[in-house]
């Protein structure tokens, strides 16, 4: 999980993270909350697409969560 200060969001470090994420520790999958609209069209708009979804969240609680996947 990470976030970027909003006084820095549409400033390329969000993008620039997940990148080096990628590329330098292999990220390949993440989950996103469904309610963060901005974060799924983040991801996606860099390659990730939806791969399932579960109606609770890790500890159970009913907070909607996105799968996605890095398609290359």
């Amino acid at each position: 999980m990470y976030f970027i200060h909003l006084a820095f969001h549409h400033m390329e470090y969000g993008r620039l993270l997940l990148i080096w994420l990628m590329h330098e520790k292999g990220l390949k999958y993440l989950n996103v909350n469904e309610q963060n609209d901005k974060a799924c069209k983040f991801y996606q708009k860099l390659g990730f697409k939806v791969i399932g979804r579960s109606e609770t969240d890790a500890q159970g609680l009913p907070y909607p969560i996105i799968h996605l996947n890095y398609a290359s």
